[in-house]
């Protein structure tokens, strides 16, 4: 799965996806399998981030992206996005930060 988010990334020290059974992430799981955030292309505030190897087994399910800010405890946070069913779509979800 790839994602894609337009935003100042400026003090984000790690990018992160979630995932969960519940559409309000009560249950949500830090998924590892994610590669750095690159600006793609470059120049351009587009970010993309390829993560493989989610284990959702129950659908629907539900992921979110979080940044981790420099110096900060809290995390920014995406608009959740649904999964309705298996095989997870391959194209490209795009996640808005709030």
């Amino acid at each position: 799965m790839q994602l894609t988010w337009a935003t100042d990334t400026t003090d984000i020290e790690q990018f992160k996806l979630y995932y969960a059974t519940s559409s309000d992430m009560t249950n949500k799981i830090w998924h590892q399998e994610c590669d750095g955030a690159t600006e793609q292309p470059a120049g351009t505030g587009i970010y993309t981030m390829k993560c493989t190897n989610i284990p959702i087994a129950v659908f629907p399910a539900y992921i979110q992206m979080a940044m981790k800010v420099k110096n900060q405890s809290d995390e920014i946070t995406s608009n959740i996005q649904k999964i309705s069913s298996y095989p997870i779509p391959p194209n490209i979800i795009n996640i808005t930060i709030q």
